[in-house]
């Protein structure tokens, strides 16, 4: 029964203890696969129930529930995932089949797959933007093509490459689509502003596999016309707001010569003056003596 189960002496002290748990068959599992390219198809699974037991898993396919067994390869041991190599490309249709076996007996899980549908390629790497000189409103975007899709199936399972691309701060995407290219160009970028930009890739001949994972975003700004820096000129003193000479009227006659003449003239006045009240002092002093 299942439980902790512990030994003690006969004072009661603890011996030693351990924890049985039941052992189980095994039971059906989870399978899920992804083919990220034409040559390889790969398969994982999880268990659905825990059989607390040492377990060994047989992996292989068919196809079209031909009775003609393939191993689906088991490359690293521990890890629940095999691989189909080369499968054949007239076909699309598998079974794979994953049984799990432990000292309590096997259970197989048997699944169809359709290659063509999951065919989903890994996002393009090296992506790059680069300014065009001189073009405020283009940016040019460039690629490789994923590490799943190898150069010798390229020229045989060619890609699309579709492109999105939005200034920063709008909510809607512009989109652009080649085939069997690695560079676009953007003619209608927002003068002056900072863009997004992301791509992905599908197979080009069979629509109905899946689009790769949208890149990582770059960001970047089209090219801007540098501004000239202005040159520091000496400054000329020699315009007229600047000019502290101011030119001086001259008149014929001299500040200098009027002064002298109504200084002349007060002159005479004062002495007359003078001479009046000196005749008046005399003429009192003879009249006071008589």
């Amino acid at each position: 029964m299942e439980g902790n189960y512990s030994c003690h002496d006969e004072r009661g002290t603890l011996l030693q203890s351990i924890k049985l748990r039941l052992g189980h068959p095994p039971n059906f599992v989870r399978v899920s696969c992804r083919v990220p390219n034409h040559m390889k198809i790969y398969c994982s699974w999880v268990q659905t129930k825990t059989t607390h037991l040492p377990t060994l898993y047989r992996t292989s396919y068919s196809v079209n529930k031909g009775r003609e067994v393939e191993p689906c390869e088991q490359e690293h041991i521990g890890v629940n995932e095999c691989m189909i190599s080369n499968p054949p490309f007239w076909t699309s249709k598998f079974l794979v089949n994953i049984t799990e076996i432990n000292p309590l007996g096997s259970n197989s899980t048997i699944i169809q797959i359709d290659a063509h549908e999951l065919l989903k390629p890994y996002p393009p790497e090296d992506f790059r933007v680069l300014q065009v000189e001189g073009q405020p409103t283009q940016l040019l975007v460039q690629w490789s093509c994923p590490s799943s899709w190898p150069a010798e199936i390229l020229s045989a399972f060619p890609l699309t490459f579709s492109l999105r691309y939005r200034p920063i701060g709008s909510s809607y995407w512009s989109t652009l689509e080649t085939e069997d290219n690695t560079s676009l160009k953007i003619m209608d970028a927002l003068v002056g502003h900072l863009h997004q930009i992301q791509i992905r890739a599908q197979d080009a001949l069979i629509n109905h596999s899946q689009w790769s994972e949208w890149s990582h975003v770059v960001e970047a700004r089209p090219w801007i016309e540098p501004l000239e820096e202005p040159t520091e000129e000496p400054m000329d003193f020699s315009f007229p707001f600047f000019n502290l000479s101011f030119p001086v009227r001259t008149t014929d006659k001299s500040p200098d010569s009027s002064f002298h003449q109504n200084g002349s003239l007060g002159l005479l006045i004062l002495l007359g003056l003078f001479a009046a009240v000196m005749v008046s002092v005399l003429l009192t002093i003879i009249t006071l003596l008589r």
